[in-house]
């Protein structure tokens, strides 16, 4: 006799709908997994390491399950990316919810999205861009991930 209900059963496997693209988004996907504050969470530089390629992974996937493909050429045009993150817990937004997310943030310029090119981790997102990074949460602890919406600024961003 099995120990889970019929509904149960149907539930596992089963993953959260994708977003919609709102006219005018060039990207709208939901990567599921946990975050991790890097800075309150003593890690081994190892686990660190892990953690962050793991994300980069996750989003590489996603991105292709989505049908994103590599521009052919570089874009230069500023971007405006939201990064919403269902938690279990919520961060502190100054610093903590940045921090858990920055895998992500580097995942999408080495996909191509910020750039249009491959590029190291990391590259992509500097200040000189002109992207416009929203950080949001929501708490949500059956289903913890990020959703990420990408579309083009209308005008050039000046901080």
């Amino acid at each position: 006799m099995p120990s889970l209900s019929r509904a149960e059963l149907r539930a596992l496997g089963r993953r959260p709908p994708q977003p919609v693209k709102q006219p005018g988004e060039w990207l709208a996907v939901f990567v599921s997994g946990r975050l991790v504050n890097l800075k309150n969470r003593r890690m081994h530089y190892y686990a660190q390491a892990r953690y962050k390629r793991e994300w980069r992974d996750r989003v590489a996937m996603a991105l292709v399950a989505t049908g994103w493909r590599l521009p052919g050429r570089p874009h230069r045009q500023p971007l405006i990316v939201t990064l919403r993150a269902s938690v279990g817990r919520l961060m502190d937004s100054q610093d903590g919810l940045p921090m858990a997310l920055s895998p992500v943030v580097d995942a999408l310029g080495e996909c191509g999205v910020l750039t249009g090119l491959r590029e190291r981790p990391g590259v992509g997102d500097e200040p000189g861009r002109g992207h416009l990074f929203a950080y949001e949460q929501i708490l949500a602890p059956a289903a913890p991930g990020v959703e990420l919406r990408v579309r083009p600024a209308a005008a050039p961003i000046t901080l």
